[in-house]
């Protein structure tokens, strides 16, 4: 019995000896504090707070918290776009140690920390200090303030007492490694896509139409519904490996093309083809507004040829005087991508071109003095099917004005042009 009794008291001594794990407090949406929580459960006694704390605590917020549990951190568990980020902060005086990032969303982080980020957040955690016992009475802080007055002669003796002062040396070690991050933070990369990459189908219709009283010769067309297939890439280099405003300049490019065009011209049994190309190419640049919303502004050139075949396909009558056209210039606009709920965004986009060229239509057989603008507009809304992939429909609407200036030696006669495409798109997009 005393065998038994000597046993087990030997038992709890050691499990009373036995060091507890230090304790970490996290504060953020309770899916990214469980999913930390199991990475620091193996070194660290993790507890999450029912209350977060604000973005940005100040040291008694971060006191406030850490206190009570004698935590020696406090980890801020935040997510902004497809990333996650983990800021650590002392749990002492709440200066700053280490912020980790890490690729994942609030509703799918990833199955664990990669080794390296595990291994900094760790490093990070354990060179956090629990808030002292003594901190919180201000009592010893009085007396100090107090004695300034009997001791004006030792000023000289009292320049050193702030040197010798131990907290003010720590104190100092977290500024260091404040400077040292926030280079660092830059080099993080961004939370916003660097690459978005689609590729879709869908259709457009035409009507070409002259005005001011033209000339009987001239043919007017409305093209029904065609066919077309539709390529659209924007890619921002520097979002890779930085969040700086270097992240928000990257480049675009745009393809459509017409398939198997066929419509009815001239006389209602002839049946001629038709070939379509539009091209966009340019710079982009990007403004975040918050983890949301994003306004972009974009500065390129754009291409749009539209062709009519020479002959009829179906009995090979001549084309009536419908001119090929070629617009091509300058084009510029104003976008925006909004993320309404989840993974449901909103996207829409509006441009103006200065038109240079115009093809048949600018040309001697026809008006030589014409000029042209043209101004479009379109938006979508898009969903994300599985990481990485989204799901988009899309319209735009795209009109070319064109002012004929027709001379008084001309073949034909018309004060304008109105030249109008409606399009449609459903596309998979690639981002990350």
């Amino acid at each position: 019995m005393r065998t038994w009794l000597a046993l087990s008291l030997v038992l709890a001594s050691v499990a009373v000896a036995a060091p507890k794990k230090p304790t970490v407090v996290l504060s953020g949406p309770p899916s990214l504090t469980r999913w930390v929580s199991k990475e620091l459960s193996k070194k660290y006694t993790p507890k999450a707070l029912g209350t977060p704390v604000s973005a940005a605590p100040t040291a008694n917020e971060v006191r406030e918290v850490t206190g009570p549990q004698a935590a020696i951190a406090l980890v801020l568990c935040q997510a902004s776009g497809q990333f996650i980020t983990l800021q650590v902060l002392n749990g002492a005086d709440g200066t700053p140690l280490d912020t980790v990032t890490i690729k994942g969303t609030e509703k799918k982080p990833p199955k664990s920390l990669p080794k390296a980020q595990l291994a900094a957040l760790f490093f990070a955690v354990g060179s956090g200090k629990a808030p002292a016992a003594a901190v919180a009475p201000v009592a010893v802080v009085k007396p100090e303030v107090k004695e300034p007055a009997p001791e004006p002669k030792k000023a000289p003796e009292s320049r050193p007492e702030p040197v010798a002062i131990k907290p003010v040396t720590k104190a100092a070690a977290g500024p260091v490694a404040t400077v040292v991050e926030s280079p660092a933070a830059e080099s993080k990369p961004s939370p916003h896509p660097a690459v978005r990459l689609s590729v879709g189908v869908g259709g457009f219709n035409r009507s070409f139409a002259w005005a001011g009283n033209p000339s009987q010769s001239l043919a007017s067309i409305t093209m029904p519904f065609s066919g077309a297939l539709s390529v659209d890439a924007s890619w921002y280099p520097g979002a890779h490996f930085t969040s700086s405003f270097a992240a928000n300049l990257g480049l675009f490019g745009s393809g459509d093309f017409g398939l198997g065009i066929v419509s009815r011209l001239g006389s209602e049994t002839s049946t001629f083809a038709h070939s379509a190309t539009r091209l966009r190419f340019g710079a982009l640049v990007r403004l975040p507004l918050g983890d949301r919303f994003v306004l972009n502004a974009h500065l390129g050139y754009a291409r749009h040829e539209v062709t009519t075949s020479a002959l009829a396909v179906n009995d090979g009558s001549a084309r009536p005087n419908l001119p090929n056209v070629l617009f091509n210039g300058f084009r510029g606009g104003l976008g925006l991508r909004l993320r309404i709920a989840g993974t449901l965004e909103l996207d829409a986009l509006g441009g103006v071109q200065a038109v240079a060229g115009t093809g048949e239509v600018g040309s001697a057989a026809y008006f030589p003095k014409a000029t042209a603008f043209a101004v479009d507009a379109g938006g979508g809304l898009s969903i994300e099917l599985v990481e990485h992939v989204r799901l988009r429909a899309g319209a735009e609407w795209q009109r070319y004005f064109v002012t004929l200036n027709p001379a008084d030696t001309s073949t034909f006669f018309a004060k304008t042009l109105g030249d109008q495409y409606i399009s449609a798109t459903a596309s998979l997009q690639w981002v990350m």
